[in-house]
């Protein structure tokens, strides 16, 4: 069982149902004066002391932690990998997800898994793509805090606006001579062309743009990605004329793919990314003042407890803080059943967000009671 590169929020649904006992551990992949074969101890003792924590639970520490993840721990190696793991196993289930980022060590044993550092894990990391624009090529790239790789275009399509116009060098290109340089008399050669064949190049480039975006939405919906261009202003505004996805980021690379090595061009696709995550945040959190002023956001742990078991959170905004308290289950517990009714779950990354414990925007009003004692404060 190797450990898996990639994860993202659609897999969570495999975490969701209630198929007790379920295992959660975390762990960095490398910690301070480790060599890399310390990882499989530290997993054996990570498992060990799940162990003694399954045996309060109904059947669990004769069933788990499962057979794969004893012999997976006899080999683990942090060899050439970076950030956490991150394992999940109950009956019938086992995962093992690699995080980029570091999260501290801890081992849960409950009826549900344990996701909060998940859930901020892939929020951090979330997986998107990125589409470079160019005259010369045009290609798609799945970009993650690791890595940057390229996605091929279905071979059909056009990969540079030559292609697209199947044209040669326009036979009514001008030329003329203007001197150049500080010799008297020293001419270069200067081409220009005609208003027309821009004209016929911008169409060109629609043609290769639209079948582009065509090609791309499906993906884009089947992943739930976003998307980010990256090119020369004329490039990138042509294609958001001609493709009005959903998934287009207003932010993007800024100036030719061409000119950039594929790390600078990650690099910067990841700071472009990093500008929109704070700018999701500020969105979010503006929603919820919105909702606040309307009388549909909860803040009270009783209430936000009633609302997630009823379904009725529409999102649900949880403080990236973990307390090491009994209020840690708690909101993992709030997040489970938001996400299990449909609804989201946001994590505040930002240490100076004014979320200190949880706030949830409610789907619609409503009156509620708790073990038949009503609320206080009703939810209009």
């Amino acid at each position: 069982m190797d450990a898996a590169e990639f994860y993202d929020s659609r897999h969570i649904k495999n975490l969701l149902p209630r198929i007790g006992p379920c295992l959660s551990i975390y762990l960095p992949l490398h910690m301070d004066g480790e060599t890399h074969s310390t990882l499989g101890r530290r997993l054996r003792n990570a498992l060990q002391q799940a162990q003694s924590m399954l045996t309060g639970l109904p059947g669990g520490a004769a069933i788990l932690p499962s057979p794969d993840l004893w012999q997976y721990a006899k080999h683990a190696e942090a060899a050439g990998h970076t950030g956490s793991l991150a394992i999940f196993d109950t009956p019938g289930y086992t995962a093992i997800v690699q995080l980029a980022g570091q999260v501290a060590s801890s081992v849960h044993a409950g009826e549900d898994f344990y996701i909060r550092p998940l859930l901020e894990g892939l929020q951090r990391e979330r997986t998107f793509y990125l589409l470079a624009l160019s005259e010369k090529h045009v290609h798609l790239l799945r970009c993650t805090g690791a890595a940057l790789e390229d996605v091929p275009l279905p071979d059909q399509l056009p990969h540079s606006v030559w292609e697209a116009g199947q044209f040669s060098p326009p036979d009514h290109m001008l030329e003329n001579r203007a001197a150049a340089g500080k010799a008297a008399g020293a001419k270069r050669r200067i081409h220009f062309s005609t208003s027309a064949e821009e004209e016929r190049q911008d169409a060109h480039r629609s043609t290769l743009f639209s079948a582009v975006a065509r090609s791309v939405e499906p993906l884009m919906r089947k992943t739930r990605s976003s998307l980010m261009l990256a090119g020369v202003t004329r490039n990138t505004c042509l294609y958001r004329k001609v493709c009005a996805s959903a998934a287009l980021l207003a932010e993007e690379v800024e100036g030719s793919p061409e000119g950039f090595t594929q790390e600078d061009l990650h690099q910067k696709a990841l700071h472009v990314w990093r500008t929109h995550l704070a700018a999701e945040q500020e969105a979010a959190w503006q929603e919820v003042l919105a909702a606040k002023e309307a009388d549909h956001a909860v803040e009270d742990p009783l209430q936000l407890l009633c609302a997630a078991e009823h379904g009725r959170i529409h999102r649900l905004i949880l403080s990236s803080q973990e307390s090491g308290d009994s209020s840690d289950e708690m909101l993992n517990h709030l997040a489970l059943e938001t996400l299990r009714h449909g609804g989201d779950v946001q994590v505040m990354t930002d240490p100076s967000a004014p979320v200190k414990f949880a706030v949830a925007i409610v789907r619609y009003a409503n009156h509620w009671s708790v073990d038949g004692f009503a609320l206080d404060q009703s939810i209009r």
